[in-house]
């Protein structure tokens, strides 16, 4: 489903010099595994992340996720291979304001074949599956914390990805809204989707059915 294979990882710092986060790493995850990825800020969970979703390319190294290589696909292949694969939680949610819920749940889907009219239907029913359905047409600037939580979770499922990817995405909800985001993962993995959750928060290990735990430390 998902393999890295000997990713090299380096970003260069103003002052010239170059900070290498992976080192030859190695990852395999089964379809349908709920991974967790812990360790401490710097140590490159969001990278790992990152790469996964070819929103970064690796310096060394073959990831190949679905049969697919990404290592090397170009920016419009790499739009690509996100909108049929690649669920993407972010821990900022990243919900465009002056928007409503339905319209930041279609964003995702406007470059894709469907019409207006299904990605409508697509986001309704998505909405009503999680009982969000009365938000449907309210401002996202309007949504309580936990309300905005859900709709970005939604919004990483709005394309049937099977693949759900999640940065740090119970550090700004208190432990309520944690134990029911983990729910929604339970949910989803249930549903056969594959998961991989970055994050230091100790609730995952206590109240996650998880497959996996990868446990990286800071490069130094």
């Amino acid at each position: 489903m998902i393999e890295f294979k000997h990713i090299d990882k380096r970003f260069q710092l103003k002052n010239g010099s170059f900070l290498k986060v992976l080192n030859d790493f190695n990852l395999h995850v089964e379809k349908n595994d709920l991974l967790l990825i812990k360790g401490v800020s710097g140590c490159g969970k969001s990278t790992i992340l990152n790469i996964c979703a070819a929103l970064q390319k690796p310096n060394f190294g073959e990831i190949i996720v679905n049969g697919e290589s990404i290592s090397k696909l170009s920016d419009s292949f790499a739009s690509e291979f996100r909108l049929k694969n690649i669920g993407f939680i972010f821990q900022k949610h990243n919900l465009l304001t002056g928007q409503s819920v339905l319209q930041n749940l279609a964003i995702p889907l406007l470059v894709s074949n469907y019409t207006l009219a299904q990605i409508e239907k697509k986001a309704t029913d998505l909405l009503d599956k999680f009982e969000l359905l009365n938000l449907k047409d309210e401002p996202v600037e309007n949504l309580s914390g936990g309300e905005s939580a859900r709709v970005a979770i939604l919004r990483a499922l709005i394309n049937d990805a099977n693949i759900i990817l999640a940065d740090e995405p119970t550090a700004n909800l208190d432990l309520g809204l944690s134990e029911l985001f983990i729910s929604y993962m339970h949910l989803l993995k249930d549903e056969g989707k594959t998961i991989i959750i970055s994050t230091h928060d100790d609730i995952f290990e206590k109240r996650c059915n998880y497959t996996n735990i990868l446990n990286l430390k800071k490069k130094t």
